[in-house]
């Protein structure tokens, strides 16, 4: 087999040519290497089941003449060029794009790309296209692909170049998979599949394991980065050759004294277990026994594939060793009965596989056999590795507040959620950051850095509480409004949301009250003023009496988007938020004696007087006489999504929990439910476990504990067998699920627990 490297002009990445079966040599072109886009929100998209670890989407084809171009170099002439595209598309109905060679239309051709039932984020949403173009010199080319109508949205993972059509069905990339139906494992949780983080406290290097087992890391970030997904560095994946699609997958997490996700796949033959768990100190990688039980009464020969995706170029190494650029990638430790080999992949690209290592093993009847690879890190074995990943947990946790729970299946879920909230902190040059999540979002934001330093707080971590909170210290704009994605463009004017506000000086204050440190006072005082200023500047230039529906508003914000429900306009949130914000200013001024301090409490008390005009006007109108999901809603926009007045009541006071209108909008969440969760929290018909977790809160507030508890409850029904939660469970077609292993849904999990463990509070008057 004959390797090339191809020369890929303005792209930071390298493809390969290969010889496939019939001699002919191929070409793969990651769909992100491309010269010029026009058309996506974005150059890339991260997507672990993309080859390189990202595609082309986010709007890509919305528009007819949306393009993408790329420049290439062939090292022998192709009598005909067969261009192969990998696709997703979950739109009903078909894509039709123009490929073009060399900017000459007598050598293009429309593709017809049909439908494939998933944007791709499911490995088997991915198809393959094939057309033919006339021959290519030797030397460097341009190809084109363009959309010929609007609404003709696909994502594109990448595209082969060869001689002769390729066989797409010949993937090993492909692995014959079973039910994705994950159960639990011993005493996990229920089942719901899920990706679940795998990392040590404030590392910089992160994995998930998805429900399927497939282990996938994910790339640092030094710089800041805002929406968009995270880069998905290597994955591994372990397949039992020669045994078809698994029968069954069980999933659970261990959670003492090391996070270790356990996956057990089952065949009628055979049982695969995957133990994962990050080593310390974090640049020795992960650790994965592999262990297969022979459920037959004969002695059988196995033989277990670890397929390497997202690598790069790989080289083989002794050991057996497999090692890419950037340095160790995966090496197999010895074991009894056990031969092991590397191979190279045949093909580039996702028809490839990767680079592998091979084990066979034989195994007596009723037995079974293991081995470890440690993947993407060297030196120590898995005991070392071990037990320095349990000094490094046991250190971390040494001064949480003990959690006990009667009930075995909450205390897992707290323990876990615990776990999770300190793998998603990263640490940063200047102070560690919380990230959102580790699918669609990567970096700090001030919801996420909100609910995870009062929950760090609740358990008594009081310094990796004031991390993050420092952190966020570092992320309010020049203009005084504080970052909604953390980007580090702090000469960016103007508010993306302006819940922002509240959500980050609520957390920073949240802080003080519960410690009362004057010095951590006097920290955040400057940045709680001027915060507070700008607010008060936005109310101002906002001027006069506006219209939303039927209701008029006046003294409020400019109109922003929110989440979900009314898109621009007037959010309840989106002004309990900074309201709160300015009353926590005014009253850091008044006991640090700053000259700010009256100005900044008579711009409280106009804003207060506003935001409760607009709220006693939506409880007239409503007819119901609720607060409806926002001031002037009607029809079926009233009760979805409620989240903002939740918010306002729970994380803002902005709206007192036993406010006549507030509780009927709270009993009308109560009668609307589905697996004891509240329908009507969020913008889609599903159920969103963290959001419930705020009405608990109030429930709290209320006196209400037994409701609280419940809710509880039911939030960890629907965790998955790993402790995990999706944001979001829609159960109405069109089904699916929001952003998984959301540290915002763990942190709530902590907060809730130690909140009902303590007495409760009576019911606070309104203020005056």
């Amino acid at each position: 087999m004959r390797h090339y490297v191809v020369t890929l002009m303005a792209a930071l990445l390298t493809p390969l040519i290969a010889r496939h079966n019939a001699g002919n040599d191929v070409l793969w072109i990651e769909a992100e290497q491309h010269v010029e886009q026009r058309g996506a929100l974005a150059a890339q998209h991260a997507m672990s089941t993309a080859s390189g670890g990202a595609c082309v989407n986010d709007g890509w084809g919305g528009r007819e003449g949306d393009i993408l171009r790329y420049k290439f170099e062939l090292p022998a002439e192709f009598r005909s060029l067969c261009v192969t595209l990998r696709y997703a598309r979950q739109t009903v109905g078909e894509s039709r794009v123009r490929v073009m060679l060399d900017e000459d239309a007598d050598r293009s051709t429309i593709v017809t790309l049909p439908a494939t039932g998933d944007w791709g984020f499911r490995p088997d949403g991915w198809k393959y296209a094939t057309v033919s173009l006339p021959g290519c010199a030797k030397g460097a080319h341009t190809l084109e692909i363009r959309s010929v109508a609007d609404r003709n949205n696909v994502n594109f993972d990448g595209f082969y170049l060869s001689a002769e059509p390729l066989d797409t069905r010949e993937t090993t990339m492909n692995v014959s998979s079973g039910p994705h139906v994950v159960s639990a494992l011993g005493d996990g949780l229920c089942p719901l599949p899920c990706r679940t983080p795998v990392a040590l406290p404030y590392s910089r290097r992160k994995a998930v394991v998805s429900g399927d087992g497939l282990l996938q890391s994910l790339l640092g970030t030094p710089a800041a980065q805002g929406m968009g997904g995270n880069p998905s560095g290597p994955g591994l994946r372990v397949i039992l050759a020669g045994h078809g699609p698994w029968q069954s997958v069980e999933q659970t997490l261990v959670n003492s004294p090391v996070p270790t996700v356990r996956t057990r796949l089952k065949w009628p033959d055979a049982e695969v277990d995957l133990e994962v768990f990050a080593a310390a100190p974090e640049e020795r990688g992960f650790f994965q026994r592999v262990t297969v039980t022979n459920q037959s009464t004969q002695v059988r020969a196995f033989e277990l594939i670890g397929l390497v995706s997202n690598a790069g170029s790989v080289g083989i190494a002794d050991g057996p060793c497999l090692v890419a650029q950037e340095g160790p990638l995966l090496r197999s430790f010895p074991s009894p009965s056990l031969t092991a080999s590397a191979e190279s992949p045949v093909l580039p690209g996702p028809l490839g596989g990767g680079p592998r290592l091979r084990h066979r093993l034989t195994v007596t009847g009723g037995a079974q056999a293991s081995f470890d690879l440690q993947f993407l890190g060297d030196g120590l074995s898995r005991e070392e590795a071990y037990a320095a990943a349990a000094s490094c947990w046991r250190d971390r946790l040494a001064a949480a507040s003990p959690t006990q729970l009667l009930d075995a299946t909450l205390q897992f879920a707290f323990d876990a959620s615990l776990r999770h909230m300190l793998m998603l902190v990263e640490t940063r040059p200047d102070h560690a950051r919380v990230l959102k999540g580790l699918q669609h979002y990567y970096g700090a934001n001030p919801y996420d850095t909100f609910q995870v330093s009062r929950a760090l707080d609740a358990v008594g971590l009081r310094s990796d509480a004031e991390e993050l909170l420092r952190h966020q210290l570092q992320h309010l704009k020049r203009d005084g409004i504080f970052e909604m994605w953390e980007t580090g463009d702090l000469e960016k004017l103007g508010a993306d949301q302006w819940i922002v506000q509240g959500l980050a000086a609520t957390a920073l204050w949240n802080h003080y009250e519960l410690w009362r440190d004057e010095a951590w006072l006097r920290e955040i005082a400057p940045v709680l003023i001027k915060a507070a200023q700008a607010t008060l500047r936005a109310r101002r230039t906002h001027s006069g009496t506006h219209v939303q529906g039927s209701l008029s508003v006046e003294g409020w914000l400019p109109p922003i988007g929110g989440d979900g429900g009314l898109s621009v306009g007037y959010h309840w949130s989106q002004n309990a938020g900074p309201l709160k914000g300015v009353r926590i200013a005014a009253e850091a001024a008044r006991r640090l004696g700053l000259p700010e301090a009256d100005e900044l409490h008579t711009g409280w008390l106009e804003f207060r007087r506003a935001f409760d005009n607009v709220r006693v006007q939506a409880a007239q109108l409503d007819p119901d006489r609720m607060l409806p999901s926002f001031p002037g809603a009607t029809g079926p926009q009233r009760t979805r999504p409620l989240w903002g007045v939740v918010m306002s009541v729970t994380a803002f006071d902005a709206i007192e929990p036993n406010d006549p209108a507030a509780l009927r909008t709270l009993r009308f969440l109560q009668q609307n439910l589905h697996g004891g969760l509240h329908l009507n929290l969020g913008y889609s018909n599903g159920v969103w476990p963290y959001l419930s977790a705020e009405v608990a809160l109030w429930h709290l507030r209320l006196g209400e504990t037994e409701e609280a508890w419940r809710i509880l409850r039911a939030m960890v029904d629907r965790a998955s067998s790993t402790g995990c939660w999706y944001e979001e469970i829609e159960h109405q077609p069109p089904r699916g699920h929001g952003d998984p292993a959301d540290v915002w849904a763990a942190a709530e999990m902590v907060f809730l627990t130690r909140e009902l463990l303590r007495p409760s509070d009576p019911p606070s008057a309104p203020e005056q």
